[in-house]
């Protein structure tokens, strides 16, 4: 999922349930949905880590845009273009053909594994944006990924969890606390310390936890 599609669709027309989208667009929408280990050979964060992230991103996309949408990977998925340590489980593909090459997805897809902006620092919304995601803004805060989006160290330790300023909004409308974030992130770090194989980061629905965790008035 993309935020900033989601949000504008939403602007147009409060009421809508399904974003058309060309193949190349498709591609994007379905590799953002990735649960992406955002790992580099450099470090987590800084101008290298950023790079290689964004070139990987980049070189799939080539690689979906040369197969046919019907052989599209799915589930858990390392055949990189490069030399890497990422890991990523990719989501269901739920996309209707409508045209020579256009495709109906759901604004919010079926798959609690499909995440909101997988590969991005930041949601690059706009606050008029932002506003129209609030009725959805608890259901796409639980898709977001548990994991660091911070570019720098100095901004990862700003926040009390591993998540961008936008990050934060997007849950804090949608009802959530700090410290109920907090909880998330302690239950994914838990599950995943125990699990001896490689895995993919994890987020709220996949675990299961946001109506445990999050009891929104």
């Amino acid at each position: 999922m993309k935020a900033k599609w989601i949000a504008q669709a939403l602007m147009a027309n409060s009421s809508k349930e399904f974003l058309t989208l060309s193949k190349a667009e498709l591609a994007s929408w379905h590799l953002s949905g990735a649960r992406v280990s955002n790992r580099s050979p450099y470090s987590n964060y800084g101008v290298y880590a950023v790079a290689h992230h964004g070139r990987l991103n980049i070189e799939t996309q080539q690689k979906l845009l040369s197969m046919e949408v019907k052989d599209w990977p799915t589930g858990p998925y390392r055949d990189w273009t490069i030399q890497s340590s990422h890991y990523a489980h990719l989501p269901k593909l739920q996309a209707t053909r409508v045209g020579q090459d256009t495709w109906a997805v759901p604004i919010i897809p079926d798959d609690p594994g499909h995440s909101l902006d997988g590969w991005s620092y930041d949601l690059g919304l706009a606050p008029g944006e932002m506003e129209a995601l609030r009725p959805i803004a608890a259901i796409l805060a639980s898709r977001c990924l548990l994991t660091s989006y911070c570019k720098i160290i100095a901004q990862r330790d700003k926040h009390p969890i591993p998540w961008d300023d936008s990050r934060i909004q997007l849950a804090q409308l949608g009802g959530m606390t700090i410290a109920q974030l907090q909880a998330g992130f302690a239950v994914a770090k838990a599950k995943c310390s125990s699990i001896k194989a490689p895995c993919a980061p994890s987020n709220l629905a996949v675990l299961g936890a946001p109506l445990r965790l999050f009891h929104i008035d």
